[in-house]
């Protein structure tokens, strides 16, 4: 039988990482969210239903740091 592996969550093991190109020069926006996690991105997506203009500033990949670790491992 084989050992499973706890640490990878079933969302980083099945998905590839999207990529987003780096903010360049100055943008005007109605809120900034700093961290592309689920918290950041749920906000976002509110947010911008609304109608708001929102960007989402993520330094490494969306999804995969605190949010990609924790819960759904298999």
């Amino acid at each position: 039988m084989e050992k499973e592996d706890y640490t990878t969550s079933v969302w980083t093991a099945s998905q590839i990482p999207a990529s987003f190109p780096s903010l360049e020069g100055d943008i005007v926006v109605d809120v900034a969210i700093v961290g592309g996690g689920i918290t950041g991105i749920t906000a976002a997506y509110l947010l911008a239903s609304e109608g708001k203009k929102v960007i989402v500033l993520e330094t490494n990949i969306v999804g995969m740091s605190t949010t990609g670790l924790s819960t759904g491992k298999r």
